[in-house]
């Protein structure tokens, strides 16, 4: 079966659904139906052949220049860093080909009010990166050219949660005040074409947080950062105020 659920995340409703369903084919057909009225368990883990929320694309282009003065790097070594994680990855069996994408993609979860339970489901983000020269550039700078692709997005802008009359500390989903002001922020606060335009936000600041992180090894700045920062020694950490 297939649902449409609107600007919902739309679990709940597919497994009700489904439900109704089942019970019309036992009534019907006078055959057993259960595993379809109570279906499989199948959410909230990965499972490749059983995709399901929004895909979503988010692509960039970054000049030479602005990678040198910004990045500390270059389009050639950013290239040439993703392409070999890409295949190290590959080579170990891996299936979601980026940095650290479930970095941002947890964090926005939590923001927006999104059931944290289905990272591990929309854990497939894939970064490709390729080197190269815009139209009509007459000096033929290399540029780099950076696109994350999320098959699987599973959000909403609408529902979600326990009503707070129900239970006062359940998690309440985007209609707790905090989430809905979040969503406002981005212009996703409901409506139509809110959930595509969360999926949209959500990809590119994925896409930020690749770039960041991937020119932070290339800089030879990513441990470094941590050191400084105290995250690898705790005796060099800020006092707690």
């Amino acid at each position: 079966m297939v649902f449409n659920t609107g600007e919902a995340m739309g679990s709940n409703m597919s497994s009700n659904a489904s439900f109704v369903v089942g019970k019309l084919v036992e009534s019907k057909c006078g055959v057993s139906a259960r595993f379809l009225a109570n279906p499989f368990p199948e959410d909230k883990k990965n499972t490749p052949l059983s995709r399901k929320g929004k895909k979503v694309i988010a692509k960039t282009m970054l000049t030479a220049e602005v990678l040198k003065t910004i990045g500390r790097t270059t389009p050639e070594a950013m290239h040439t860093y993703l392409m070999q994680s890409s295949d190290m990855q590959a080579l170990q069996s891996g299936s979601s080909h980026n940095i650290h994408a479930l970095n941002a993609l947890a964090a926005l979860y939590l923001a927006f009010g999104q059931d944290p339970a289905y990272l591990g489901e929309c854990s497939q983000s894939i970064v490709v990166s390729s080197k190269v020269i815009p139209p009509g550039d007459a000096v033929k700078t290399t540029c780099l050219e950076l696109t994350v692709t999320i098959p699987s997005l599973i959000i909403g802008t609408v529902g979600g949660g326990v009503p707070l009359m129900v239970d006062p500390f359940a998690f309440a989903g985007t209609g707790l005040p905090a989430f809905k002001h979040n969503l406002a922020m981005v212009g996703c606060a409901g409506g139509e074409g809110s959930a595509k335009r969360l999926a949209e936000v959500m990809a590119v600041v994925v896409l930020a947080g690749e770039l960041s992180c991937c020119s932070a090894h290339c800089a030879e700045e990513f441990v470094r950062a941590h050191n400084a920062m105290g995250r690898n020694d705790p005796r060099a950490r800020p006092p707690l105020c």
